[in-house]
């Protein structure tokens, strides 16, 4: 949808970009990572690359099937 990193109104949070490590089966990925009151934060997208799994939205609802495969 693109606005998912936008801020809401009234939160004043910062997402800080981070170094963070992310390992899959010993394979470090490199998905991009925020830090936000101390808690890492990564897209799904960026896993269901890693792990092969479809993401998807059909209006508003997510949709996560993990036998198809991932598609940009």
């Amino acid at each position: 949808m693109g606005g998912e990193l936008t801020n809401l109104p009234g939160n004043s949070e910062k997402a800080i970009p981070t170094m963070a490590k992310v390992y899959i089966d010993g394979d470090e990925i490199s998905p991009t990572i925020y830090n936000i009151k101390g808690y890492n934060y990564f897209k799904l997208r960026d896993i269901a690359k890693a792990l092969d799994f479809k993401v998807d939205w059909d209006m508003m609802t997510l949709i996560v099937d993990t036998t198809a495969g991932y598609v940009e």
